[in-house]
């Protein structure tokens, strides 16, 4: 309900469609736009309210869920692409189509609950650890990105762009460094950029008569000659 009324939901405004498979979960009236501008603020929070219990039935409540993170996994006999918690579901729901003993089938349920369980959590601590060091160099970017900013001296962050069609070394030899070649070796390097690792940091003359500085150099790989 708090969710429902918080005002960072404007009710005002119609709902936007989501793209993809999402759309297919949504209550068709919920979007229409014409059955939105009909409806009062409590009534367009309350259709709000009974949306988001209406994911979190077909989601979570309503669904045969083993663990907390979605499990799926690569198969080694690759008759399917994937193997998914939604065929321990399938799986599940095919003992009890076929009437087998109920204590048998909860037995199951519990141990294939806590094998999963086990499996997500070790998922869910090296997802945990990328998702903190993502965090960390957004944050040390967004650092730097304000210190350019509050700078009385222009300083700007790039790549090397392709002049005439091609993105040569020699274009860019005083602001990118090639770090290696794309599917070769140092003795395989042509002057051909195929991209770029990190960009280049510059700092803009201030006058007519100043030259830019490179700060820092940009890190690319070249193609292969």
């Amino acid at each position: 309900m708090s969710m429902a009324n918080s005002p960072f939901f404007d009710v005002n405004r119609t709902p936007v469609p989501p793209r993809g498979e999402t759309l297919k979960v949504f209550d068709r009236n919920f979007l229409d736009a014409g059955v939105w501008s009909q409806l009062s603020e409590r009534d367009r929070r309350n259709r709000f309210m009974s949306q988001i219990f209406h994911l979190i039935h077909m989601r979570i409540l309503n669904a045969r869920i083993f663990s907390r993170f979605r499990l799926s996994m690569n198969n080694p006999n690759q008759d399917r692409d994937l193997i998914t918690e939604d065929d321990l579901g399938w799986f599940e729901a095919l003992l009890e189509f076929n009437n087998v003993d109920k204590a048998l089938v909860s037995n199951w349920k519990l141990a294939t609950i806590e094998c999963a369980t086990q499996v997500a959590n070790m998922d869910s601590k090296a997802m945990e650890e990328v998702v903190n060091q993502f965090n960390e160099l957004c944050n040390l970017t967004w650092e730097l990105r304000m210190m350019m900013r509050r700078s009385k001296e222009n300083y700007r962050c790039d790549v090397p762009l392709p002049r005439g069609g091609r993105c040569l070394l020699t274009d860019h030899e005083n602001a990118a460094e090639p770090m290696t070649v794309k599917r070769g070796s140092a003795k395989d390097m042509s002057e051909n950029i195929a991209y770029s690792l990190f960009g280049y940091l510059i700092r803009e003359g201030g006058r007519m008569d100043s030259e830019d500085v490179v700060l820092e150099k940009a890190q690319v790989v070249l193609e292969r000659r």
